[in-house]
């Protein structure tokens, strides 16, 4: 399965992601152990404010990487050296699902740091509760662009239908990074119900956002889908819009 780059390359991270982490934490995580699950949010949140830019991109990268966080290598010298900075970089990959967590998280949602508001949705989508995915598909509509492309982001780790009928209208915003997202997240969800929209989103005048609905369309795996990504196919300048319709294609048949 390929993941599509919409600018973060949600899916696409390396270890540093976690040295990243574990960085930013240091600070704060003396106590980690201790902490229950609000607490460690809000130790996490205080690691990522004022992150410098390379440190803030890694760690938004990081909150929503599907892999294996139980291991860093070198994984001993690190342990050993902030072993505490550990607990919260674990934790945060537990994707916690306690309501608890649920009430710091929205109000990171809305914090004016954007490294904040990055870093935290995609955990806010992960708790799958309905306050969370309420909270998520209200700063859809927010007035930062960046806010709206975590939300997207968020919803995509909620994995909820009921957010099918939002992210589509999300795929008209006047932001590029929100439109691409919200046709990543609608890939990741698939459910067929997205197809008028991903298909609209096919002539989208950014590469990038037509790329992310190829992408989206093939994830579906609907054969309805299969004229429209033809088309793209046959008719689209972008050479990588086009390696994406065929790789679409190719996963439906």
């Amino acid at each position: 399965m390929r993941t599509p780059d919409y600018g973060l390359r949600m899916g696409a991270t390396t270890p540093l992601v976690l040295v990243a982490l574990v960085v930013g934490a240091g600070a704060v995580a003396a106590t980690a152990a201790q902490r229950d699950d609000a607490e460690n949010v809000a130790a996490l949140i205080a690691a990522v404010r004022n992150a410098n830019p390379v440190l803030c991109e890694l760690a938004a990268r990081g909150a929503a990487w599907d892999g294996n966080w139980r291991f860093v290598g070198p994984a001993a010298p690190l342990r050993e050296r902030n072993s505490a900075s550990m607990v919260l970089v674990r934790f945060a990959a537990s994707s916690p699902k306690g309501r608890e967590v649920i009430a710091p998280l929205r109000a990171a949602l809305a914090d004016p740091d954007p490294c904040v508001r990055r870093f935290a949705a995609p955990l806010l989508g992960r708790t799958q509760q309905d306050a969370a995915v309420e909270t998520l598909v209200s700063a859809l509509r927010d007035e930062n662009p960046i806010a709206r492309e975590a939300a997207a982001v968020g919803l995509r780790f909620a994995e909820k239908p009921s957010t099918i009928d939002p992210l589509s209208r999300a795929l008209e915003d006047r932001e590029p990074s929100v439109r691409a997202a919200a046709a990543w997240a609608l890939g990741e969800i698939e459910d067929s119900r997205a197809i008028p929209a991903l298909e609209r989103t096919l002539k989208d005048p950014e590469p990038i956002v037509r790329i992310n609905a190829a992408w989206a369309l093939g994830e579906i795996e609907d054969a309805a889908a299969i004229p429209a990504l033809t088309a793209l196919l046959r008719e689209d300048r972008d050479p990588e819009v086009r390696r994406m319709a065929a790789w679409a294609l190719g996963n439906i048949e």
